[in-house]
């Protein structure tokens, strides 16, 4: 999973950048949500190579990830990330802005978010040709006919620790089925997770389309590139602050006071919009206080 999600990431990137028609982005954003599992894959893995004293340290790094790295569309700029609202907003229709080079290419008039999308398709890539070099597996699993050599030149059977037995114990041994895992507060957890996930995505995928719409029917009227460099600079604080503190934070409120208080803080965040919009109107634009307002929305995230 960990080596075919980073080669899935990039076909669908380059899937998208080819497209004309709606469905062509909508298949392309199923493939991209199948792909991303590989970050449960990542988890695992880190939580097999960590234990309890510095497993919150490690955790840390994956949303710097997320603030710092290219995420999947950052043309889209629904991500909370350094790099990537910076090459979406600068790099995507490059006629426009630089129309006396790429405008006299029709492949760029006919592609506008080719530039983006290649880019973030390359890193998946390294990516993948990273996991391959450098990711080993944590454990080696042996086979039967291994365990059965281990035992094979052992001189007692029972090596004086249990007596004999017929086997018949390991033969009714039965693995737990999936309804008998699913415990009240494993179902809890995945419920939680589920409701921060979709309000976490709902924010990031509204959230430029509110900067983005005109001031008169709710949003502010920012342009791409204006998007782009704000997100990119809320990333650089936003990665210290993992790195630096979320492992202590974590530790000091425990991880059931921190879900609350960052799903509260995803709620805030909505709830900004309006404010922030009105401010504009009596402004006539983006003033001081505008600018205040949208520091906050950031900080809520």
């Amino acid at each position: 999973i960990r080596l075919f999600a980073p080669i899935g990431l990039a076909a669908s990137m380059f899937l998208l950048r080819g497209s004309k028609i709606f469905a062509t982005p909508v298949l392309a954003r199923c493939f991209q949500g199948i792909f991303n599992g590989n970050i449960g894959v990542v988890r695992m893995v880190m939580g097999e190579i960590t234990n309890s004293t510095n497993r919150a340290d490690v955790i840390a790094y994956i949303p710097v990830v997320w603030s710092i790295v290219v995420p999947p569309y950052p043309y889209l700029l629904i991500k909370r990330a350094c790099f990537a609202p910076f090459i979406g907003g600068t790099f995507s229709d490059p006629v426009e802005h630089w129309p006396d080079t790429f405008g006299k290419l029709e492949f760029f008039r006919e592609n506008p978010h080719f530039f983006p999308c290649a880019i973030a398709g390359t890193i998946c890539f390294i990516a993948f040709i990273i996991t391959i070099v450098g990711l080993n597996e944590v454990f080696h699993y042996a086979s039967d006919s291994e365990a059965r050599r281990l035992l094979d030149d052992r001189p007692h059977e029972t090596y004086g620790a249990i007596p004999p037995g017929t086997g018949e114990e390991e033969e009714d041994f039965k693995p737990p089925t999936f309804i008998s895992r699913m415990t009240k507060p494993i179902v809890m957890v995945l419920l939680a997770y589920m409701a921060f996930a979709f309000v976490d995505m709902c924010t990031y995928a509204l959230l430029p389309l509110a900067w983005s719409t005109s001031i008169e029917n709710g949003g502010l009227g920012f342009t791409a590139r204006r998007i782009g460099t704000i997100n990119a600079i809320f990333g650089i604080p936003n990665a210290l602050f993992q790195i630096l503190l979320l492992g202590r934070t974590l530790r000091y409120l425990g991880a059931k006071k921190l879900s609350i208080i960052a799903f509260t803080g995803t709620l805030f965040c909505l709830l900004m919009s309006p404010i922030t919009n009105a401010l504009a109107r009596e402004a006539g634009g983006t003033d001081w206080k505008v600018w205040t307002s949208i520091v906050i929305q950031l900080l809520f995230l």
